[in-house]
């Protein structure tokens, strides 16, 4: 077919046109897959943290009562014991630490130590614990070496079941 004399072929060309841009919409299903493997592990680590710092929340308020705890008074051996109690027992219901004293409770405290710790617990924890019923007391010195020892023993302590009691305050009340 041959155009007319009187027209140009070229002006029955039509402007190009760019297709469409691709759009990232809909998703592959291999970007859900990664989307779904993400938040997994997202909502995975946030309860495993959420957990944790709940279990670890006994051992936190303990250092701070331990901390706060004045060793010139006379009754801070029994504060300090009481405290080392309530968090034996909130992390480990199964032992009846809280039905221990003397020789027995020093023992149970030693052994949920590391090997390399005991020593400097038993130093600092064994004088007062033999003498904290009797009437001559302890001396402030005393208190404070058990007041020191008790630190060690909660950060340190070896801990391995879980708990959902929320704090030592809930388990003090059962003391």
């Amino acid at each position: 077919m041959t155009p007319p004399a009187g027209q140009n072929p070229l002006d029955q060309l039509k402007a190009i046109h760019t297709p469409a841009d691709v759009s990232a919409w809909p998703l592959a299903w291999g970007w859900w897959a990664l989307i779904a493997v993400v938040l997994i592990i997202l909502i995975s680590a946030v309860i495993i943290w959420r957990k944790h710092h709940r279990f670890t929340s006994a051992r936190r308020e303990a250092l701070t009562l331990l901390a706060s705890t004045d060793t010139q008074v006379s009754t801070a051996p029994a504060n300090i014991n009481g405290i080392l109690k309530r968090v034996s027992r909130h992390y480990d219901e199964k032992a009846m630490a809280s039905s221990r004293s003397g020789e027995q409770w020093q023992h149970y405290l030693t052994t949920a130590l590391p090997e390399k710790e005991r020593a400097s617990f038993t130093a600092g924890f064994s004088p007062v614990n033999s003498n904290m019923y009797r009437p001559q007391g302890v001396t402030p010195e005393q208190a404070e070496a058990m007041k020191s020892a008790a630190l060690l023993w909660v950060r340190k302590a070896r801990i391995y079941t879980f708990s959902l009691r929320s704090s030592v305050k809930e388990s003090a009340r059962n003391v």
